[in-house]
């Protein structure tokens, strides 16, 4: 069964996409009502889960218009949010077709019961399909607008039959003149005879202003010439008529009605009048339009959003196809624009990516597409190109265009951009294809260093390829066990001692063999298998540890690696807890290794965490320090006690007189704060006597040992050192 979850924030969808996939459940993701809109059309899901406040388009638009799709309004629709600031929210989330309306935070095992609860009544065949009436495909008609006017124009008919003569007409005048709706009653050549008071009310226009004249007086020209030949073709012949019209009120103002236009008829069943009853329906003609324009703009930038680039590229490269042209695809890619947008707040933000559009206009032809994917994510389509160099002039113009700074509330900013570009027909022949390739591309500007293009290649399509497969061989790999985890040693530098060891997951695939930890982890992450895997990886390094403890040294230590995903888990400081108590070792022989990045969203479960953490006793680490921003705040801020100085600085201690300087400063100011400090990839003597020089604590590295399975370190351990051991 396939879950379509949808959620601006990338760990709201994580924490879903983990609950669920343990359940064995398929999960697509994605950020707004447009993405999910663009993925259930193409790939209809089983379920879609769905936040309400989105960027682009809400949960409530997003259920509305689904509801009135036919292919996808039987999908059963959960709310999952926070929002419910009155009860009428989750009344409207139900009226417009959901199965649940949730509240976050919500218990795990509650928000499966719910799941496993709509499933089986949709395999009954019993979950109610609500909502449908409000079809955003071709108009926002609820049930009563379509039945009013009927139901009016039956009782006007049957009063008749119900009373005497003189209260029939005293009814039928009550009736008329109080109805909410608006009543005219015409003669056979279509001269106004009467209008009630809800016309005067909606139109503007007394009733001595209208009576003899034709009710062509409220047209505004703009409802087709062929709505009024059909609707006069079938009173005239003793039918009914039934339509939306736009008129104009006296004062100019325009707006919509649905008229229900009927004749009437005497006993013999000649026309002797014409009767119209009809229903101002403007505000949701209104909000029928706001959809749709939200369905294809951005609504900040008043750019076409993904969906209408989307078919804007089907069209050109269908008039290329024709016309023998090229087509190129620009993915653009803001540099550091979530930095901005998590350090001053995405009102700045906003106002940023408002002048990005703007330039990105001007840097183009008129006549092609400047689109917004989301957040920092832009797209440009160049249509009908002699030669693909083409596309490269444009984008150095939009990069030079970009060299000026940026003023937002008397503030600048340097912006700069990652651009991919992929051409029609050579790099792909549909839109989906140009747009993956496209940003691949961008990735890879992104990794020679940024503010800079790259057209598409052969490797990047190779590197792509490799994703996939990896994506796919992942799933289902630890349960195959293909998981393992690996130790290097952890040295004590004034005597040469084997005080602890690090903890490194290692994947080898059948079909793909050894795959580094660089290229399965980010992917880990996003697929949200990082939280199972790191339990596992936790689980096989304290089990050894307790082994190694209690036969070489009580004080043997193990660091292991915590990712900020794993944060994301509600049952992480719980779940490692209960790890250390059933190992059998103290918590203070565990050392939780995390790197700058855990610490620069800023969320405060995170720092919770690692309160907690560290009310247990479990020692802190920051890995891989001087390749962030802002080490030294955070290390005066969170609970560490062990600072890990990165390789690339202790690689080129010999040669690098700034590299020294670093590391004899990182060290002096981590012993000043009272922390511990390792020194990461050491490979020689000479690097290691400049490290006990400088009076570094601990030494990992090649010269010691690479990271080896258990059984081999457990031997390494043995073989010499052991006795040395404390």
């Amino acid at each position: 069964m396939k879950f379509l979850i949808v959620d601006d924030i990338d760990d709201n969808r994580l924490l879903l996409r983990h609950t669920l996939e343990s359940r064995g459940f398929t999960v697509q993701e994605a950020g707004n009502g447009i993405q999910a809109l663009d993925l259930a059309r193409v790939e209809p899901p089983d379920i879609i889960i769905s936040d309400v406040l989105m960027p682009e388009m809400d949960g409530f638009t997003l259920c509305r218009v689904l509801k009135g799709i036919e292919q996808l309004k039987q999908i059963p629709f959960i709310f999952y949010t926070s929002t419910c600031l009155e009860k009428e929210d989750e009344k409207l989330g139900m009226a417009l077709g959901a199965s649940r309306y949730l509240l976050k935070p919500v218990d795990l095992s509650e928000f499966l019961l719910s799941i496993d609860e709509i499933i089986s009544e949709h395999a009954k065949g019993i979950l109610p399909v609500t909502g449908s009436a409000l079809n955003t495909e071709p108009n926002f008609e609820a049930p009563h607008q379509v039945n009013i006017a009927q139901k009016l124009d039956e009782k006007i008919r049957d009063v008749g039959e119900q009373v005497p003569n003189e209260e029939k007409i005293k009814t039928l005048f009550q009736a008329i003149e109080q109805s909410p709706l608006s009543v005219i009653i015409t003669d056979t050549n279509a001269n106004i005879e009467y209008v009630n008071q809800a016309f005067e009310q909606i139109t503007g226009y007394a009733s001595d202003d209208v009576i003899g004249k034709n009710p062509r007086l409220l047209k505004t020209g703009n409802t087709p010439k062929s709505f009024y030949k059909e609707l006069w073709q079938a009173i005239s012949k003793g039918k009914s008529w039934k339509g939306e019209l736009q008129n104009q009120k006296k004062n100019g103002e325009i707006f919509w009605e649905l008229g229900h236009f009927s004749p009437v008829v005497d006993e013999r069943g000649t026309i002797r009048h014409y009767l119209a009853i009809k229903e101002d329906i403007t505000k949701n003609k209104q909000q029928e339009e706001l959809v749709t324009y939200q369905t294809h703009f951005d609504v900040l930038t008043e750019l076409p959003n993904r969906f209408l680039s989307i078919e804007r590229l089907t069209q050109l490269l269908n008039e290329a196809q024709r016309d023998n042209k090229k087509v190129a695809v620009l993915f653009l890619d803001l540099d550091d624009f979530n930095r901005i947008n998590d350090s001053l707040g995405h009102e700045t933000g906003d106002k940023l990516a408002l002048e990005v559009s703007t330039r990105l206009q001007d840097a183009v032809r008129s006549v092609d597409t400047v689109g917004r994917l989301g957040g920092d994510e832009f797209i440009v389509l160049l249509s009908s190109l002699e030669d693909v160099n083409e596309a490269g002039q444009v984008a150095e113009n939009i990069l030079n265009r970009f060299e000026d700074v940026f003023h937002i509330d008397d503030r600048d900013f340097a912006l700069t951009l990652s651009v991919g570009i992929t051409n029609y027909p050579d790099d792909g022949k549909t839109p989906s294809e140009l747009l993956r390739k496209a940003e691949s591309a961008m990735k890879h500007t992104k990794q020679l260093g940024r503010n800079s293009y790259s057209y598409f290649t052969d490797l990047m399509n190779r590197e792509v390829s490799r994703r996939l497969q990896l994506e796919e061989q992942i799933h289902g790999a630890l349960g195959r066990g293909e998981f393992s985890v690996n130790y290097q040693p952890q040295i004590d530098i004034p005597s040469n001692r084997i005080i602890g060891t690090e903890a490194l997951l290692r994947w080898d695939n059948p079909a793909l063999g050894q795959i580094p930890p660089l290229e399965f982890i980010p992917i880990a992450e996003e697929t949200g298998l990082i939280i199972p895997l790191g339990k596992f990886a936790l689980t096989e390094a304290l089990a050894i540890t307790a082994l190694w403890q209690k036969k070489y040294s009580s004080h043997f230590r193990i660091a292991v690696n915590l990712s900020r995903k794993q944060f994301l888990d509600p049952e992480l400081v719980n779940s490692i807890e209960a790890a250390i108590k059933s190992s059998g070792i103290t918590p203070d022989s565990l050392e939780l290794e995390i790197t700058e990045s855990v610490l620069l969203s800023g969320h405060s479960y995170i720092d919770t965490a690692l309160e907690a953490l560290k009310k247990l006793d479990i020692s802190i680490a920051m890995d891989d320090f001087g390749t962030g921003y802002s080490s030294l705040s955070y290390l005066r801020s969170y609970p560490f006690s062990v600072l890990k100085i990165d390789q690339s600085f202790v690689r080129d201690i010999e040669r690098d007189s700034a590299d020294r300087q670093l590391i004899s400063a990182a060290i002096s100011m981590a012993h000043g704060l009272r922390l511990k400090v390792v020194a990461e990839g050491v490979e020689n003597t000479e690097q290691l006597d400049y490290l006990k020089h400088l009076g570094c604590d601990y030494a990992q590295g090649y010269l010691f040992s690479k990271p080896l399975p258990s059984q081999e370190m457990d031997k390494l351990i043995e073989s010499g050192i052991a006795e040395r051991l404390p």
